[in-house]
């Protein structure tokens, strides 16, 4: 069974120009997603403003929804679930607001896609140089001997790799949980059913800090009955590297070590402060058929 309609969640925090240029590579599939929901963590006012801009100067044959939040402090997890309550697609791919992604994005998710399978994709870093270059021209035309980029084999598109390259990566006997979910999982170019978010509570709102939240939420997923699958050479997504953000832990070693993080490797598959939250609220909003809308938790 395939899905029948697709939601895009871009994950944002002030960072407009790229936003815009990820919304424009996502208006420009060859399967156009049902709508795009920005998970927005407390942006300045400039955000909206570009959105809004955005979709006023041209036409938008799908929703574009803001769903953003007060600036308190790092909550990804939080505005990821905002995200999900607010989503009318049975799946959903997620992708952080300074990526874009090649033509064939959707269209190369859905054909992977499978009942109670989540699925990690492969992302192309593009360098600070490069990235300027891109946004200025308005334009990125990146194959893998473009200059200014790493992970080049990931620039290539092909159905034959592909399907050489991705599969099924159930856990290997006696690895550590992180490195195991590290190694195939990001919060972006990541895609799952809506219906399984909902059966683990979405994403660990503990987690108030530079991850691990998308690794503890794939693991919840597999204890719920999900297959991952980690997919290459197809569903090309290009990141703008950049420096770890200041609101982000200056200490790296506290993800693996957080309690609910150490709780999840035994506990339940369902969280306690998830998504439930944000459904509730959710329940509020009026869904446009095209064009921008901001919605407010």
């Amino acid at each position: 069974m395939k899905p029948q309609r697709v939601s895009i969640i871009i994950t944002t925090y002030n960072k407009p120009d790229e936003l815009i240029f990820a919304l424009k590579s996502l208006l420009n599939q060859t399967r156009l997603p049902n709508e795009i929901i920005v998970a927005d963590d407390g942006s300045h006012k400039e955000t909206g403003e570009a959105m809004r801009s955005f979709c006023k100067e041209r036409e938008v044959p799908i929703p574009i929804i803001r769903v953003w939040q007060e600036d308190v402090g790092w909550r990804l997890a939080r505005s990821r679930n905002n995200a999900i309550a607010v989503a009318s697609g049975d799946y959903l791919i997620e992708l952080d607001g300074d990526c874009f992604v090649e033509r064939h994005f959707v269209e190369d998710h859905l054909y992977f896609a499978k009942k109670k399978r989540y699925v990690g994709g492969r992302r192309v870093q593009v360098k600070k140089r490069l990235k300027e270059k891109i946004l200025k021209l308005d334009e990125a035309k990146i194959t893998p001997f473009t200059l200014g980029i790493y992970r080049r084999f990931y620039a290539i598109r092909s159905l034959t790799l592909a399907r050489l390259c991705s599969k099924e990566r159930p856990p290997k006997e006696n690895e550590k949980v992180s490195d195991n979910f590290r190694r195939g999982i990001q919060g972006t170019n990541f895609a799952f059913w809506r219906e399984d978010a909902i059966a683990v509570n979405g994403f660990n709102e503990f987690f108030q800090m530079w991850g691990p939240e998308d690794v503890e939420f794939a693991q919840r997923l597999e204890l719920n009955g999900a297959t991952r699958f980690i997919m290459s050479q197809y569903g090309l997504a290009y990141h703008f590297r950049h420096s770890k953000a200041a609101r982000a832990s200056e200490n790296e070693k506290i993800r693996p070590n957080t309690p609910a993080y150490l709780e999840s490797l035994e506990s339940e598959s369902r969280c306690k402060n998830g998504v439930d939250r944000a459904i509730e609220h959710a329940k509020a909003f009026v869904r446009p058929e095209k064009g921008f809308v901001q919605f407010d938790f």
